[in-house]
Formats: structure tokens, sequence, C-alpha cells
């Protein structure tokens, strides 16, 4: 195994490039403002003795907008049900079945069929 074939060559790519990604990770996070800043406490309004949070529901609701009247469908009128069914006609009768073909003639005495012998 040596360096000139091409399978060790991607593998030290790939982790030296790695190695670089996590060091400019690091770098870039601890050089952010974010990193700095000092924690926020919270404090309790003036005259006031405990924080009043607002209820969920309220947080985000829209009144709803008026909306239109529907109008009245139409009645349709009811339909009296049908008197009785038809009865089913009877299916046709099957066709008789095809007589069976006559037997082919018997071959020739001479032992010839056509032009074979």
């Amino acid at each position: 195994m040596s360096f000139q074939d091409t399978g060790p060559r991607i593998l030290l790519a790939a982790l030296i490039a790695l190695l670089l990604f996590v060091v400019a990770f690091f770098v870039a996070r601890g050089s952010s403002s974010e990193a700095a800043r000092a924690p926020v406490r919270e404090k309790p309004l003036a005259g006031s003795t405990q924080l009043e949070h607002a209820r969920l529901r309220a947080i985000g609701t829209v009144p709803a907008l008026p909306r239109a009247r529907r109008k009245p469908k139409p009645q349709r009128p009811s339909t009296p049900p049908p008197a009785r069914a038809q009865p089913i006609p009877r299916p046709p009768a099957p066709p008789p079945p095809i007589a069976p073909r006559p037997p082919p003639p018997p071959p020739p005495d001479d032992g010839c069929l056509g032009e074979i012998c």
C-alpha cells in the first residue's frame, strides 16, 4: 500500500478536509458575538410582584369575520318508490349442439395420396 494508489489518497484528502472543517467550526463559534453575551435575567415590572402571562389562546388570535348567510337549498320533491320491479325474463335457450363433421374419405387403394406415393 503506497501513496501512489488512488484509495489512500482519497482517504487522506477526506481526513484532512474533515479536520479543517472541525477547526474552522470551533474558530468561528468562539469568535462570534453570541458566545460573549452574558445571560439575561428576567426582572419583574415596577409595581407588580410577579410576571403576568398571557393565555395561550389569546396569543395570535384574530376575531372571526362575519359570514354571509347561506342561501336556502330548494326542496326536491320526493318521488314515490317504484311500484314493483318487472320480473327478469328467462335467458334464451342455448343453441343446439353442432353436428360432428363426417370422417375424411379413406385413402385410395394404390397407396398414393396426392403426389406422395
